[in-house]
């Protein structure tokens, strides 16, 4: 006796192709809102949206800023030299890729450090607490003789040191300029615990994309 199996009915093939179809508009919608949270933790970053285009669009090149950052094994990386090194583009690169981390990485100018609300402990804790943070352009900032910005570089770098959260910081002054404009105390915990790389290449500004 032969068994012959119906084939499936109609309506449960259309059923099967309406949850397949549901499935997938999930899926899409899924990462859409995880493609939208990233766009949201990548401005929550504050790299600077020329700089962001050129590292989240993988067009970083291979510089010796680059190549110190990969390297790794540091509490705080300071490279220092001229404009057009790569300095800013090897930091902001190194944000992104702690993205994903508890905290989120902080970039922060020195001219906008300098205007930061030390009394404030919410914006305190931004600078301290974050998983990574970049100092950009320190040196750049107006010379506060009063000593309120270097209070708070000095215990950024301090309490950052002091709980293993990694820091760069880009600057065009040389290790002498640093030490006139900051003192002694910010240079040899510098010096201490990460490591000082002065760049002496021409500018690469003008080559497509830009460095920083």
């Amino acid at each position: 006796m032969t068994t012959t199996i119906d084939e499936v009915p109609p309506e449960w093939r259309e059923r099967d192709a309406r949850a397949g179809a549901q499935r997938e508009a999930e899926q899409a919608d899924l990462e859409r809102q995880r493609a939208a949270a990233r766009e949201k933790l990548k401005a929550a970053t504050g790299i600077p949206a020329k700089f962001l285009a050129i590292v989240d669009g993988g067009q970083v090149r291979d510089t010796k800023a680059r190549a110190e950052v990969q390297r790794g094994g540091f509490e705080i990386l300071v490279l220092s030299g001229k404009v057009g090194n790569g300095k800013t583009v090897a930091g902001s690169r190194w944000l992104l890729d702690g993205l994903e981390e508890k905290r989120t990485p902080l970039f922060v100018t020195g001219p906008r450090l300098s205007r930061w609300d030390r009394y404030n402990n919410a914006e305190m804790d931004r600078l301290l607490l974050a998983s990574r943070l970049l100092i950009d352009d320190l040196g750049e900032e107006f010379n506060d003789t009063k000593g309120n910005f270097l209070a708070v570089l000095d215990e950024t770098i301090s309490d950052r040191l002091a709980n293993n959260r990694p820091t760069i910081i880009t600057t065009n002054l040389d290790l002498e300029q640093f030490t006139e404009r900051y003192g002694l105390r910010v240079r040899d915990r510098i010096k201490e615990s990460g490591r000082w790389v002065e760049f002496v290449e021409p500018s690469m500004r003008g080559q497509a994309p830009l460095e920083g």
